[in-house]
């Protein structure tokens, strides 16, 4: 059994589909489908799919499309949480729960992403010794590795802050192991002159 509702409305369709609009899954033969809008899912042939459009596009262009059989929905379109005027692809207001993990970059694509570990090979360039920290500090407010405030614009871009984080651990973690060495270094020194006042 089929629903249809609207002018020349899935003529040629399978059954189990939920049609409704002009021309909606006018060339459809599937099954199991729901077209909802103008010319919705014109062209589509398949069966288990999602279209809610106003007009003939393909799956790449459909405000929203959708594949039961995979359990696959997408979104063509800003989507706004708490908004209605969203203005980036995912735009929430208020609180969010993850129960998961968060990837950056896409996926299938091979790329290896640099993390700061270049922090630790001879030709990185932006080591600094604790005084010239604490002097550029001084002159800008902020530690060398870190965005200043006043350049985050639009909200704080947490990929490079996680990134400059790393960094700036690292390079502290460096200065700690430097100051562990140089101290190393003074008790040996210590232990010397001590033995040799002892000896007199």
């Amino acid at each position: 059994y089929n629903i249809f509702i609207g002018q020349q409305t899935g003529t040629n369709n399978g059954n189990s589909n939920v049609i409704i609009g002009h021309q909606a899954g006018l060339n459809n033969t599937g099954s199991g489908n729901i077209f909802i809008g103008y010319k919705a899912g014109f062209n589509e042939l398949e069966s288990s799919r999602l279209y809610i459009s106003n007009s003939g596009v393909d799956s790449t262009q459909a405000l929203i499309f959708g594949r039961f059989d995979q359990q696959t929905l997408s979104f063509n379109a800003m989507v706004g949480i708490g908004t209605v005027n969203p203005d980036e692809n995912l735009h929430v207001v208020g609180n969010a729960r993850i129960e998961g993990n968060i990837y950056y970059g896409p996926t299938g694509s091979g790329t290896t992403y640099t993390k700061p570990d270049f922090v630790f090979t001879p030709d990185y360039g932006s080591a600094f010794n604790p005084l010239q920290i604490d002097q550029f500090i001084k002159e800008n407010g902020h530690l060398p590795w870190m965005t200043k405030a006043s350049d985050e614009k639009d909200g704080v871009n947490l990929t490079r802050m996680q990134f400059e984080t790393v960094e700036t651990v690292e390079n502290l973690q460096l200065q700690i192991i430097q100051q562990q060495k140089e101290i190393e270094r003074l008790k040996s020194e210590l232990e010397a002159i001590k033995t040799l006042l002892k000896g007199k």
